[in-house]
């Protein structure tokens, strides 16, 4: 990034020597990026110093993020407390002239919730979401033997096709924002450490959840497909999500929202289920350029 200002605020990348600045003001906002992995990847080439940017103001650093290569991705700004006015429309800015490919996800527990500076920059509130993150060692989950695990490729079985069919009569597919269950799972499909668990009764699959991987110490993902409309109000995405955690409390700590623990804004049910099961929601809203 070549640095430049916009009023009071300067912006430039991380360097060498003020990396440890860096990872100490996305620790203060309780960043979940493990600051090992950061020098690994810098170390490795997976990414860069000018990609790791920031954004200064007489009284220190105001906020971090990580701008990747590619269209698609995404920005998740760590904003100072007290950053409000005009250093959010700097930086709403900022982000338009240099992020305009990628999507803006502002996290309650790192940025305000302000939609006016975005707004006004050109962003475009896509959507508004709840994020769930649970301390997998906090407490013990029960397991149900309604719940069995399959292997991945059974994402597009017959009974798990029945499954999908109910469930896009009433929205989309689990988070995907798909109702094609072949573009949905085309990525899972290929991914061979993808655990499918399904909850049956009576031979019938009654929901539906993934469980993705990531590594020891970070969060394990939670992706509940659904439960079948006909069914819902008698506890069953409540007893599938409890199983999963029971699941990836055996080697892991942790479950975030940035490993797939999240649901939409207005989805009280998947929100009562995470509050019930020991999750702290945070308010997510993501925005686009169009």
């Amino acid at each position: 990034m070549t640095p430049s200002t916009f009023g009071p605020y300067t912006f430039d990348h991380a360097m060498p020597d003020t990396l440890a600045d860096h990872m100490h003001f996305q620790h203060t906002l309780q960043h979940t990026q493990n600051p090992d992995d950061i020098r690994a990847r810098l170390a490795d080439g997976r990414t860069s110093y000018q990609h790791l940017c920031q954004m200064h103001s007489a009284r220190g650093l105001e906020a971090t993020w990580a701008n990747g290569a590619g269209a698609g991705r995404i920005v998740v700004p760590h904003i100072r407390d007290g950053l409000e006015g005009s250093g959010l429309d700097a930086l709403a800015r900022h982000l338009a002239a240099t992020a305009a490919d990628k999507r803006l996800i502002l996290d309650g527990e790192r940025a305000p919730m302000q939609d006016a500076p975005w707004l006004a920059a050109g962003w475009v509130l896509d959507v508004h979401s709840a994020g769930a993150s649970i301390d997998l060692s906090a407490r013990t989950w029960p397991t149900d033997p309604r719940v069995h695990e399959r292997p991945a490729s059974d994402l597009l079985a017959p009974d798990l096709l029945e499954l999908y069919a109910e469930l896009v009569t009433v929205g989309k597919i689990g988070d995907t924002g798909e109702t094609d269950p072949a573009v949905a799972f085309e990525n899972d499909l290929q991914d061979e450490e993808k655990r499918l668990f399904v909850l049956t009764e009576s031979g019938a699959v009654l929901g539906a959840a993934l469980l993705t991987p990531a590594p020891p110490g970070r969060g394990r993902g939670i992706h509940m497909l659904g439960v079948r409309p006909s069914c819902r109000g008698q506890g069953l995405g409540l007893a599938l999500h409890a199983h999963l955690l029971a699941v990836a409390a055996q080697t892991h700590s942790k479950h975030g929202s940035r490993q797939g623990g999240g649901t939409n804004w207005d989805n009280h049910p998947m929100r009562r289920i995470f509050e019930r099961n020991g999750a702290v929601l945070t308010e997510q809203k993501q925005f686009i350029r169009p």
